[in-house]
């Protein structure tokens, strides 16, 4: 009977969590930043005579089908909003406030420019991690298209231009100057990684290649040490390596540089003005 109950908490707990994703996913579609980017489902709102779209638009857009949500979810969900709507039948949803469309400088005014982003930090990790600042409208983590590698900086919105001042300020004495040379990857200098990450790897091919084969003997000893490792063993190998991970992840948020974007973006001109002088030396 317990383990049945603990099933049902732990199915609601879930449930909650899920609608808590698509209510938050929702709220980001609708809200000032992202209609001012998305074309689409400003132009959606903008035929609608009172500002409804069907609930059923949002089941083809790809976040909200990675969460696999259905409508009855998408109801719920919105029911718990303080800035969306159901219309009377519960078929569509608007804001409940009109949209105010912002200029490129008010945007750039509440966006902060993030310099050697980790190439495993996801958006979420770091929308939970600058929250603690404010509340963030947007995220942009830039990638190669050659590669899909991360390009290592991010642009964060923030919803208040006084939040984004509030992160810039607390990471103001590892930022450094901006004369510092970006560590940020650029198109040239990741196309050099690329290069010598391959002859690594051809090197490491090389070498492992030229070892003996083991003997017979080596080979059962191997095999046998293998199966010691009971499940348990190796759920205690996966704990360690996550906790790992996880604190190799909050290490490199002390690593990281933040300014504002047009400073962002002045430390990337600079950097290729540095480039190209030492070229032409």
């Amino acid at each position: 009977m317990e383990d049945v109950n603990q099933n049902e908490s732990q199915q609601k707990a879930m449930k909650k969590e899920l609608r808590k994703k698509i209510l938050d996913q929702l709220e980001f579609y609708f809200s000032d930043s992202n209609l001012t980017k998305d074309r689409f489902l400003k132009q959606e709102i903008n035929n609608s005579s009172d500002g409804f779209i069907y609930l059923t638009t949002f089941l083809h857009f790809n976040k909200i089908r990675t969460l696999g949500a259905n409508l009855k979810d998408i109801r719920k969900s919105i029911k718990k909003s303080d800035v969306l709507e159901l219309s009377e039948d519960e078929t569509m949803v608007r804001r409940k406030s009109p949209f105010v469309e912002l200029t490129q400088k008010d945007i750039d005014k509440k966006t902060i420019y993030v310099e050697n982003v980790p190439s495993k930090i996801a958006c979420e990790e770091l929308k939970n991690y600058f929250e603690q600042f404010g509340k963030i409208s947007y995220i942009s983590l830039p990638k190669f298209q050659s590669t899909n590698q991360p390009k290592g900086f991010a642009f964060i919105e923030f919803d208040q231009k006084i939040d984004s001042k509030k992160a810039i300020e607390v990471f103001k004495d590892q930022t450094g100057s901006l004369d510092d040379e970006p560590i940020g990857k650029f198109p040239k200098a990741n196309a050099q990684i690329i290069d010598l990450e391959k002859k690594i790897l051809k090197i490491k091919n090389k070498i492992s290649s030229s070892k003996a084969e083991p003997s017979g003997d080596e080979k059962k000893n191997s095999v046998i040490k293998r199966n010691i490792d009971s499940d348990n063993e190796l759920d205690k190998k996966k704990k360690i390596k996550d906790t790992k991970t996880e604190k190799s992840k909050k290490e490199w948020f002390s690593y990281l540089r933040v300014v504002s974007k047009k400073n962002g973006l002045n430390r990337k001109k600079n950097f290729w003005i540095i480039k190209e002088k030492k070229l032409a030396v």
